[in-house]
């Protein structure tokens, strides 16, 4: 803030004397200059940081208030305010000024460092959300250090957001170290949207060496090693060296397998001499075998090569980079031959020492190693893929890709193209549903050949284009069965194999999620006039997809005809009501309710309505449509003593000799229903008459409907 009034020489004067210890003399000047200008915002500024010092936080604030009041945006007045107040132990207001410090100024870190600490003590309802966004901005600020990493992976974590928890835990785990940090860690590696099951294991072995009394490390381990070891027995039972023999040794060769000083004893204590005489064995076996190397299969090396892998040994640094791949058999058979034994996860131990040495920065082993593994792991994904081999691929995706995030895209060039290739047959069928109603079978046929729905849901998130895309043609397929050919079961039926592909997929996941909670909407709402009742133990019920009557059952797309009402009674019971129901399905089989009722009779009648009113909505529409289908064609439809037909329906007239057959157009007939009686007639033909009843006529209500219709 700058000062122009009257009061600037006092302001000054303040500040001066306050830095020079005068705190008295300094709350005096400050006062002076508020009485010579009492909107000036810098002198009450002066007086708030003179009364802290002298008074204490709690005195400063009535000081601060004003100046934030009088200087508008100050955000450091604000931040000071929420200092003041915290001293005060007025937690909510601090709070509230912190806020406001931010609002002014996004990039004030202190106050984000400040509303974080607040936000994580104070119990109150929202802070949740605003301490996530307090660590998001931290981290944007590059402020995020030790335990703040654990707090915004948590963050992360609850949100499901389990990629950038990782790596948040991973920050951690590096800066700090401790079970919490890889237990957490192991936690984000085994959900369901990374399922880097090794990386977990070995995360929380990790946890266990760091110790700790909390046995939730070992609890995981029980729970989930007998399925990495599980999955490790499926592979050794097939194949673990994916490539041919000619594309071993392609893109790394290790100088002391080469060499042939990989035995028993100490790599550590090889000297120059021994290296030079094993390098001079080699080269005369070159030269011998043109090129073969005996103790090698599958490698064919010219003198160059061999003279410049061997003399890697004699530069200090990159000897001891390729000692410890030699040390880790499995790691260095991975690099020369793409055997994948090295993602199998033991029974007993994880290559812990080498993930600490690639993790740690100091000494370039991480970035020599990337760049080898990058280029070896995207040849062997992309066999896998090509062979459909998913346990192999499991394997490869289940963790321990030892490469920089700079390299990590590197690993999945070939894979991504050989996965778009997998998938276009889906997206074919998306183009046919447009035409004909998709099948689920046929999409669950299309997604079990070569395996492809099981290799597409254990894809990492660096497929999730591709994810997006199979999933997304799943859903449109899924929008098709609903928009197009009005089914909405198939719709979530086709929505629900969606949701198993992008469970990798948040974004994907959410829209799948909520487009089911909207089909949900429709069923409910397509489902309202389901009923039921009980009669004698069993249940008899309409719904939208099927009647059932006690131990039979009619799917609703079967049923044919039917006929139902309600008829007075009485007998030595007394007056009582009968209830009659007959369904008719296209094989002509029929199901039938019936009971009389005395007692009660009010209750009973509204639950036999139940059923009318889930007939009249779920039975009679596909019945009319197969009427309308048959009539169409040029058959006649016999209901009660009307013989329908295409032009309209049939009547017999009877003359004074004979009788004779007419019939009357549709548009030209009238209907009437009337205590359970229906009545069609012609009004230009006197004698046009059928009346029948609709609780013993097989479709006399459908009749009934189908008159109406021309009618209006």
């Amino acid at each position: 803030m700058t000062s122009t009034s009257a009061a600037t020489e006092y302001i000054k004067k303040s500040a001066d004397l306050r830095e020079a210890g005068r705190v008295d003399e300094a709350l005096l000047a400050a006062k002076r200059a508020i009485s010579l200008d009492e909107e000036d915002p810098n002198a009450w500024w002066q007086l708030a940081q003179a009364t802290w010092e002298r008074d204490g936080a709690a005195a400063a604030i009535p000081h601060l208030k004003k100046t934030v009041l009088l200087a508008d945006g100050f955000a450091f007045g604000w931040h000071k305010l929420g200092g003041a107040y915290k001293g005060a132990g007025m937690i909510d207001k601090a709070v509230e000024s912190w806020e406001q410090a931010v609002e002014a100024d996004s990039d004030r870190s202190e106050s984000w460092e400040e509303l974080v600490d607040a936000y994580a003590i104070r119990e109150k309802a929202g802070d949740d959300d605003k301490l996530f966004e307090a660590l998001k901005a931290l981290e944007r600020l590059g402020h995020v250090h030790g335990s703040r990493w654990n707090q915004l992976g948590n963050c992360y974590f609850d949100n499901k957001q389990h990629q950038l928890a990782i790596r948040c835990y991973k920050h951690y785990a590096a800066e700090a170290g401790g079970y919490v940090a890889f237990y957490n860690l192991a936690q984000s590696l085994n959900s369901q949207t990374v399922q880097q099951r090794a990386d977990a294991i070995d995360a929380w072995r990790r946890a266990e060496i760091a110790g700790s009394k909390d046995e939730d490390a070992k609890t995981r381990l029980k729970t989930w090693l007998p399925r990495a070891l599980e999955l490790r027995q499926r592979v050794m039972a097939g194949r673990r060296v994916l490539l041919a023999q000619d594309e071993w040794y392609a893109s790394y060769v290790n100088p002391l397998e080469l060499l042939c000083l990989m035995g028993d004893e100490d790599l550590e204590e090889l000297d120059a001499k021994a290296i030079q005489k094993a390098k001079k064995k080699l080269l005369q076996e070159i030269e011998l075998e043109d090129g073969v190397v005996e103790w090698m299969p599958g490698l064919k090396i010219d003198r160059s090569r061999a003279i410049k892998v061997s003399d890697e040994l004699l530069d200090n640094k990159l000897a001891s980079y390729q000692r410890l791949v030699a040390e880790n058999r499995e790691l260095c058979s991975f690099l020369s031959r793409g055997d994948i034994s090295f993602f199998l996860v033991s029974a007993e131990t994880s290559p812990i020492d080498l993930l600490e040495q690639f993790e740690d920065e100091s000494w370039g082993f991480a970035g020599w190693l990337s760049e080898k593994f990058s280029v070896q792991y995207d040849l062997v994904l992309t066999k896998a893929l090509e062979s459909r081999d998913v346990n192999a691929i499991e394997a490869l995706l289940s963790g321990r890709r030892l490469v920089l995030p700079e390299h990590e895209d590197r690993c999945f060039e070939g894979a991504q193209r050989q996965v778009s290739r997998m998938i276009e047959p889906l997206a074919e069928a998306r183009s046919s549903a447009e035409k004909a109603k998709p099948s689920v079978v046929a999409i669950k046929a299309l997604l079990e050949r070569d395996n492809l729905g099981r290799i597409v849901s254990l894809l990492p998130q660096h497929f999730q284009d591709v994810q997006n895309e199979l999933a997304g043609v799943i859903r449109t397929m899924s929008v098709t069965a609903h928009n197009k050919h009005g089914d909405t079961d198939l719709a979530k039926e086709v929505l629900a194999i969606g949701k198993e592909l992008a469970t990798r997929s948040p974004a994907m996941l959410h829209r799948i999620e909520e487009d089911e909670k909207t089909l949900e909407e429709m069923l409910a709402e397509q489902s309202k006039h389901d009923a039921s009742i009980e009669y004698r133990g069993e249940i008899y019920k309409i719904t939208r997809k099927a009647v059932i009557f006690g131990k039979r059952t009619m799917s609703v797309e079967d049923v044919r005809k039917i006929r139902f009402g309600i008829v007075g009674k009485r007998d030595t019971n007394g007056p009582g009501l009968e209830f009659n129901m007959d369904v008719v399905g296209k094989d002509e089989s029929r199901l039938s309710l019936g009971w009389t009722a005395y007692k009660d009779i009010e209750k009973q009648e509204e639950l036999f309505k139940g059923l009318q009113d889930a007939a009249l909505n779920y039975l009679i529409p596909p019945i009319l449509e197969n009427i309308e289908s048959d009539l169409d064609q040029g058959h006649v439809v016999k209901i009660g003593a009307a013989m329908c037909k295409k032009q309209g329906v049939q009547f017999e007239i009877e003359g004074w000799f004979n009788s004779k057959k007419i019939v009357c157009p549709w548009q030209r007939l009238k209907v009437s229903l009337s205590n359970g009686q229906l009545t069609v007639s012609d009004p230009t033909e006197r004698k046009a008459l059928h009346e029948m009843s609709i609780a013993t006529t097989d479709n006399a209500l459908a009749l009934f409907f189908l008159i109406s219709k021309y009618q209006n």
